[in-house]
Parts: C-alpha cells; sequence; structure tokens
C-alpha cells in the first residue's frame, strides 16, 4: 500500500475500494478506482516480491465497458438518495434518462462479459423499472413538477392518465374548499356605475354562468402543463443521504 500511494506522486494519494455485497454501487466504485490508479498500481505490483500480476490491457478494456454500462445507475443513485431536496418526482425521469442511455450502449460492448452484463441488464429493466409509471404517488409527483410535467414521462398513455388522476384531485380539493364555512370579511357592495344599466343584460348572464369546481381544476392544471418551467433545470448535484 505505501508503494502504491507512493507510485501515485501526488498530495493526497487514493486508496483501493473493496466491494461491499450488499451494496451493488461499490462493484462500480472499485472498478472505477482501479481506471483511475491503474497505471500506479501496475508500478506498485512491478517493486514488490511475488505479487499478483499487474491488470492485462484486455482486463482493463473490460472494466471500462463495465463502467460505462454501470455509471448511469450510479448516478441515478446519488440523485435519488438526496437528503436535503424531494425526489420523488425524479424517479420516473430518471428511469427515462437510465433508458435512454442503457439502449445507447447497445453495440458498442466489444467482451463478452459486457455484451452478457448488458443483455441481463436490459432484460431486467421493465420488470424493475416499468412500473413507476403507473403508480399514483411517483406520476402525480412528475406531472407536478415545473421540469418535467408530461415530458417526464417515456409513455404517453401514462402521462394523459396521470393528467386525469390529478385533475381529480385538484377537483376534490376544490370541492372541499367550497364546502367549508367562509371566515372571510364581507365583500363591499359595488358602487353604481351610470352606464350599468344599459348593459344589464350582458351582466345577468355573466353573472349566471358559475365556475364548478371541475372547470377550476381543468383550467388550473392546463395552465401548469402548458406553462414554462419557470427557470428549473434538473439538479445535477445532491447531498445524498445514503448510497
Amino acid at each position: 500500500m505505501a508503494k502504491f500511494k507512493d507510485a501515485q506522486m501526488v498530495a493526497d494519494p487514493l486508496g483501493l475500494i473493496q466491494e461491499v455485497p450488499t451494496r451493488w454501487n461499490s462493484a462500480f466504485q472499485m472498478m472505477e478506482r482501479i481506471l483511475q490508479t491503474n497505471g500506479a498500481l501496475s508500478i506498485a505490483l512491478l517493486g514488490t516480491a511475488k505479487p499478483p500480476a499487474p491488470f492485462s490491457a484486455e482486463e482493463i478494456g473490460v472494466l471500462e465497458e463495465f463502467c460505462s454500462l454501470l455509471r448511469p445507475f450510479e448516478k441515478a443513485t446519488k440523485l435519488i438518495s438526496g437528503g436535503k431536496y424531494p425526489t420523488m418526482s425524479l424517479v420516473i425521469p430518471i428511469v427515462s434518462k437510465m433508458q435512454i442511455q442503457l439502449f445507447s450502449y447497445k453495440h458498442s460492448f466489444k467482451s463478452i462479459e459486457a455484451i452478457l452484463a448488458f443483455s441481463f441488464l436490459s432484460d431486467r429493466f421493465n420488470d424493475r423499472f416499468g412500473y413507476y409509471e403507473t403508480r399514483t404517488v411517483p406520476r402525480m409527483a412528475t406531472l407536478i413538477d415545473p421540469r418535467f410535467k408530461k415530458q417526464g414521462f417515456q409513455r404517453t398513455n401514462n402521462a394523459d392518465q396521470a393528467y386525469r388522476a390529478l385533475e381529480d384531485e385538484l377537483h376534490n380539493v376544490f370541492k372541499n374548499l367550497a364546502q367549508e364555512p367562509s371566515t372571510s370579511a364581507p365583500i363591499a357592495p359595488t358602487p353604481p356605475n351610470p352606464t350599468s344599466s344599459y348593459f344589464t343584460n350582458f351582466q345577468l348572464k355573466i353573472s349566471s354562468k358559475t365556475m364548478t369546481t371541475r372547470s377550476d381544476a381543468i383550467i388550473l392544471l392546463r395552465q401548469h402543463v402548458e406553462s414554462g418551467n419557470d427557470g428549473c433545470c434538473v439538479q445535477t448535484t445532491c447531498s445524498p443521504s445514503r448510497s
């Protein structure tokens, strides 16, 4: 270990990371650390009596492909583990982003190990993550989040179902609010307008057109979905409480 740290020739040398079976990302971190320090590791091994063989170029190539395959999962783990910001609305967009990144590597792997790992992950991906778009809480959260709205979903029909469910939820909220006794001060009478009597028929039509709680919900939700994202952007840094 002393030779390994000396070979790095930096003020704050890195140590190796050992995989922990109960934490999948520790395997990724172990392989990534080997790639970061492989030069110094080879020097240390060559200067040690009866050492294990340094990694071959072929083995380093396999590790590089594994890290490319697992890096999106590592990023997703950190984003979803934040302890200082809400994460529920991130679940569906993160799953969508992971799938896009995963399948972008489909034809880039050369080693049989990475090809087999890709095949296993792609086969299991939908079984593990596909159902989040059909769950009420994460899809409501994604739709409400101004960074994502309907665009955060992979499937349009799931976004439409979430939209209708949120509309029903807003309708129920407005309905309950309308049934609560009012505690506000009485509204002052409108001062007389000399021209008001001339447009009495129009005013009667307007006053007879009452807004329902359903229409309130539709209007509010439509304004939210069709507006901009208010300058928000996807958070790329976090303070993870766990990994």
